[in-house]
């Protein structure tokens, strides 16, 4: 079922739900007019899924292609990562969906990556993790402090990934991570959880595999205890 068109064709783009129902929809991949060139975009737009339609919504501090967005506990929205289709992007921004406008944080993450995931946490900390460094599909993961506006480390994952889902499941404040490109460049079946309650910082531990890799597909909660990954492709490319 179709629902509604974007203003412009995006690849490589970041979403986000927002609090009041509608999506927030920023950066990747686009066109410029007839050309069939790419170009990294820092535009902003927000679906509105009430009436199938998208409307112009300002723009990010900088253009971005695999980059991640979670939304904070105010409402506010933090953009992290990713690449201009130059260099990496390392710095963070905070994108108000109100006054349509983003500032860039205080702080700049401890490694620049594109492919990352970032979840916020129960306790409104933001968990980012995996991705690609330019180098390396990375199992690095960091922490980002909203009161603070500062990124710390976070504990390493137990498997380098890229283009992995990521999701806080409702009833234990736990992230599932599952699927992307790993380390060695193969599609991974394979998930592990960020348990927060772990020590002081928490930790990832294993959980089962997916019976099929998916890669850069989607996840969400299915029922109380079950959650769904779905989509993207099954390979490494």
């Amino acid at each position: 079922m179709i629902v509604g068109d974007m203003l412009t064709g995006r690849i490589g783009h970041a979403m986000a739900a927002l609090a009041d129902g509608r999506v927030l929809i920023a950066g990747g991949w686009v066109t410029a007019g007839d050309s069939p060139r790419l170009t990294a975009s820092d535009s902003v737009e927000i679906f509105d899924p009430a009436t199938g339609t998208s409307v112009p919504a300002g723009h990010l501090g900088w253009a971005r292609i695999g980059h991640a967005a979670s939304v904070l506990d105010d409402g506010s929205v933090l953009i992290v990562g990713g690449t201009d289709g130059q260099v990496l992007v390392a710095t963070g921004e905070i994108y108000d969906p109100t006054s349509m406008t983003s500032r860039p944080t205080s702080d700049v993450m401890r490694l620049p990556r594109w492919g990352l995931t970032a979840t916020t946490l129960l306790r409104g900390r933001v968990l980012i993790a995996g991705g690609n460094d330019g180098t390396q599909n990375v199992g690095f993961a960091e922490f980002f402090d909203p009161a603070t506006e500062t990124f710390a480390p976070a504990p390493m994952m137990l498997t380098p990934r890229r283009g992995h889902t990521a999701l806080r499941l409702p009833q234990n404040n736990s992230v599932l991570l599952a699927g992307g490109v790993s380390g060695d460049g193969s599609a991974l079946a394979t998930a592990e959880t960020y348990e927060p309650w772990q020590g002081s910082d928490g930790a990832f531990v294993p959980t089962g595999s997916m019976s099929r890799a998916h890669v850069n597909g989607v996840s969400g909660p299915a029922a109380v205890g079950v959650a769904f990954v779905a989509g993207g492709g099954n390979g490494a490319a």
